[in-house]
């Protein structure tokens, strides 16, 4: 009997003796590859290394005013204001991206 075929008459006796990796029940459960293109994984590395030089770029500035007072704060007014380093298109690229690899 081939894949889901009924028999319209008569009976039919079969046995199953291995069924193994190679049914279509079980190459269904794995799960499905994602698509990416070049471009997008091209932008994605870009992103990631802008972010870095973003934060060691703020982190310099705040070492260079010698961690006075809330630095922390100060951290994150560099952050804010290197931040247009990241182009809106490459955050809004990336986060797609991302979130549909990881479901």
């Amino acid at each position: 009997m081939w894949m889901n075929t009924v028999v319209a008459s008569g009976t039919v006796i079969g046995l199953a003796i291995y069924t193994g990796a190679d049914t279509r029940s079980v190459m269904n459960t794995s799960q499905p590859q994602t698509k990416v293109g070049l471009l997008d994984q091209e932008l994605n590395k870009l992103s990631k290394v802008l972010f870095g030089l973003l934060v060691v770029l703020a982190f310099l500035l705040v070492a260079l005013n010698k961690f006075h007072g809330a630095w922390f704060i100060i951290f994150f007014r560099f952050v804010l204001l290197f931040s247009s380093i990241i182009p809106i298109r490459y955050v809004g690229i990336h986060s797609r991206v991302s979130i549909i690899t990881r479901l």
